[in-house]
């Protein structure tokens, strides 16, 4: 009869358990790895890029704007309105791109703003447009 040896399997069953996790560590390391393809380096989702050759934000907003100056947009609406003709508005965070890019049209008076939140395209009529500024 064998005389059991309590450091020698201690020795195996630990051997036998580093492999276990090298193997579960490999899993999580390849999770790991194609999480990091979508994310960016704090985790969080990582910005579409703006395929090349399409339209800047502003450039996307001001040409909605004005395909009906009399109307006037929520950002929600104008997010809305893109999803719905298949043509996002890119970037990590769209709306932010979009506020950003209002705030700037607005600045410059190729838009106004019309009430809270709301927007439309400036024209020649519009006090702000003529004194080359927004408000």
């Amino acid at each position: 009869m064998a005389n059991p040896d309590p450091v020698r399997d201690a020795v195996k069953a630990l051997k036998q358990r580093k492999q276990e996790l090298a193997a579960e560590t490999k899993r999580v390391d390849q999770a790991l790895n194609a999480l990091l393809g979508l994310t960016d380096q704090d985790g969080r989702a990582a910005a579409s890029p703006r395929p090349k050759g399409s339209p800047s934000v502003r450039t996307m907003l001001l040409n909605l704007l004005r395909e009906d100056i009399s109307r006037d947009w929520s950002v929600n609406e104008i997010l809305a309105e893109y999803e719905e003709r298949g043509t996002p508005i890119h970037g990590a965070k769209p709306e932010n791109s979009l506020r950003a890019a209002i705030a700037d049209s607005n600045k410059s008076g190729q838009i106004v703003r019309t009430d809270a939140g709301r927007y439309r395209a400036a024209n020649s009529d519009d006090p702000v447009r003529a004194e080359g500024g927004g408000g």
